[in-house]
């Protein structure tokens, strides 16, 4: 599994931009690039060469769903100041409000 700290530092090879964690696939995704790129061993395989591309209807599902929680962290970010809150309650409140865009 991949930490929240090196997920807050990787970007896109290609792109430069953020990546999203898919635990079902254990990949890392750039919706720009509309690459994933691959976890062996807790390790990404950040090469551009060694990514499968993502298809469009994989897109449009990653594109929803990757969105709507960047969108609820960053809406809770700017009603609650970073170390006023409790992670437990940070956590519940993104599913909530994920649910509450679906």
């Amino acid at each position: 599994m991949i930490t929240r700290k090196l997920l807050d530092i990787l970007v896109c090879p290609v792109t430069k931009s953020k990546l999203y964690y898919n635990k079902e696939s254990e990949e890392l995704i750039s919706l720009p690039a509309r690459l994933a790129y691959k976890i062996k061993d807790d390790i990404p395989i950040m090469l551009e060469s060694e990514a499968r591309e993502i298809d469009p209807d994989e897109y449009e599902k990653f594109k929803g769903l990757f969105l709507k929680k960047w969108l609820a962290q960053k809406t809770f970010s700017l009603l609650f100041p970073r170390g006023l809150i409790r992670q437990d309650f940070l956590e519940k409140f993104l599913k909530r409000s994920i649910t509450f865009l679906c």
